[in-house]
């Protein structure tokens, strides 16, 4: 559904004010939901948007409160414009992803804000999640190409609370067996049936994750005949011999591994994947190779997994839960204080931590 509201600013290409419609295009069905997405939050407390919501006449104090429904469609006239998230500051791809909404200017020229930074630290991963599940801001439809359960692929189970890390060891026709690592360190092998194999999902693929399994980030490099790519160099061994490079493209959604081919577009073929088991099944197919995760490694990815699970649920709720606070304090209004003890004990966090995730999403 359609989304809008007014922003007046000053704009130096034309030396005066300027009125702009901002469209946000979003899955939620009701304003209620889009008043505590946190995408939505994080918009409108950006220095440019939140300066030219209070430069516009009758807006209201609450800043997501002038968000209202669109019931138009989006006018030719509109920009594009882009929000990008990001780890940390800087001219790196590395940890970055992007999403757009459409600008409507009383006046037709490029802006000059294009595109919004948002940088989130340490809950970036939270966000990264909830961006690709889809259900805060529109992204594109991504392909799952199933290979069939092959030795050495890695799954993840999702249980109730937590997430283990699964290696396929052995397929027979009775079912597959898999060791599980768990958050805490612990592996146990375990055979699963047909009912149980349907509860394994596949890893998408992140930059954390590349470099957890010990890739290397090159940013804004040639390779082969490409120019200024962003790409993942790892060295792996062929079927046991001497080791070689692999590298794998960073594309905007999702990644490709490049493969040279001397009779290709600038001498190399590009296999896009999106997925852990993807990259290792192009890797067995173009070059007989595999990527073997240490017990340590898979210990520390599957601890990733789990934390990125807990912060993006309360990057999700943290809005919901803050409301809630103050409805149980009616008719007084709660203290600073109050609000981070009830943040801190409903999410199972230390106060301190309740404190710097507030900090962060403008709480």
């Amino acid at each position: 559904m359609l989304y809008s509201f007014d922003i007046q600013y000053f704009e130096p290409a034309v030396q005066g004010l300027v009125n702009v419609t901002a469209i946000l295009d979003l899955p939620q069905n009701s304003i209620q939901n889009v008043k505590v997405n946190p995408f939505v939050v994080d918009l409108v407390n950006h220095p440019f948007i939140k300066a030219g919501l209070k430069q516009m006449p009758g807006n209201q104090q609450e800043l997501v409160d002038n968000i209202r429904p669109f019931n138009s469609i989006v006018p030719n006239t509109a920009v594009k414009v882009s929000c990008k998230y990001q780890a940390s500051s800087g001219d790196s791809e590395y940890k970055t992803f992007v999403f757009n909404i459409s600008f409507v200017y009383s006046s037709c020229y490029i802006p000059s804000n294009n595109p919004l930074v948002f940088t989130c630290g340490c809950l970036y991963d939270a966000y990264e999640r909830l961006f690709q599940s889809g259900h805060y801001v529109l992204t594109p439809r991504i392909p799952n190409v199933q290979y069939g359960w092959t030795v050495g692929h890695y799954y993840l189970c999702e249980l109730l609370g937590a997430c283990e890390l699964m290696e396929v060891t052995r397929c027979t026709n009775n079912g597959i067996l898999v060791d599980s690592v768990a958050e805490n360190g612990t592996i146990s092998s375990i055979s699963l049936n047909q009912n149980c194999i349907g509860q394994l999902r596949p890893i998408r693929l992140n930059d954390q994750l590349m470099t957890m399994m010990g890739f290397n980030y090159v940013n804004n490099k040639s390779i082969y005949g490409l120019t200024g790519v962003n790409f993942f160099e790892g060295v792996l061994n062929c079927n046991g011999t001497a080791a070689f490079q692999v590298f794998v493209k960073r594309d905007t959604v999702g990644y490709s591994l490049i493969v040279y081919d001397s009779a290709a577009n600038n001498n190399c073929r590009l296999l896009k994947c999106f997925y852990l088991h993807e990259l290792q099944e192009l890797l067995q197919k173009e070059y007989h190779a595999s990527i073997r995760l240490a017990q340590s490694q898979l210990i520390s990815i599957c601890q990733f997994m789990n934390d990125t699970t807990r912060h993006a649920k309360i990057v999700s709720q943290i809005y919901s839960v803050i409301s809630l606070c103050y409805l149980q304090n009616q008719p007084s209004k709660p203290t600073r204080g109050q609000i981070i003890t009830y943040v801190a004990s409903h999410f199972g966090i230390t106060p301190q931590e309740a404190q710097n995730i507030m900090a962060l999403m403008h709480c």
